[in-house]
């Protein structure tokens, strides 16, 4: 005995597939990845932004989207000599760091990052460099001016600590993931300026401290 399937069976079954994988298609082009180390900051049409770190769906005319990368970016700053940092007993030291920031996936970090310098400015390494250099030059002597060479070349992670702390927070949502110092000693006194107030008075400290040792 035949089947006879009814001709409406079949065209509501025919529609319904073509709708679902119409939809799917839709979907599937909709839907954006997000790539490892990247951030998608979507706009809609009331110009709030939502920030995704995992793949999501971003809707044509209703969303707009912006891709940040967000890289680990050294800094490295190299002192010697006459511009070697200065301390807080008046010696002046040949300092070599690298500071490594990172913005962090966390909504606000990025959204901060956003506002202070746009998407293509914080993605861009050259340009955050710029924009810190500053920032993070001021920590630098703020922390060497708190700490005595002494106390820096004895224990070197208070002087770490001490760089963090003066660092701050106000990155422009970038963090500070670590610190390495790769190189800290003594300014040799041939490499200072004995014209000038400041290195005079490290000339006089540092051959106080040989005299006393010598006796």
């Amino acid at each position: 005995m035949d089947i006879i399937v009814p001709m409406p069976f079949i065209i509501s079954v025919s529609l319904f597939l073509c709708i679902g994988l119409s939809m799917a298609a839709l979907f599937n082009l909709y839907y954006q990845r997000v790539a490892t180390g990247t951030a998608l900051i979507i706009n809609d049409l009331s110009g709030k932004k939502r920030v995704s770190f995992t793949n999501t769906l971003v809707l044509p005319i209703i969303h707009s989207k912006e891709t940040l990368k967000m890289p680990l970016i050294p800094m490295e700053f190299d002192w010697r000599g006459k511009n070697g940092l200065k301390c807080a007993d008046n010696i002046r030291v040949d300092i070599r760091l690298t500071v490594y920031l990172k913005i962090e996936e966390r909504t606000a970090d990025v959204l901060s990052a956003v506002r202070s310098m746009g998407v293509d400015k914080a993605s861009d390494a050259e340009a955050v460099r710029s924009a810190l250099q500053g920032i993070l030059s001021q920590a630098i002597c703020d922390a060497g001016q708190t700490s005595t060479f002494f106390t820096i070349l004895k224990d070197s992670s208070k002087f770490h600590q001490t760089l963090i702390e003066k660092i701050g927070h106000d990155l422009f949502g970038y963090t500070v993931v670590h610190i390495a110092i790769d190189y800290l000693e003594q300014t040799p006194l041939r490499d200072l300026d004995p014209e000038d107030v400041y290195d005079a008075e490290n000339i006089r400290v540092i051959n106080e401290l040989i005299a006393t040792q010598k006796t």
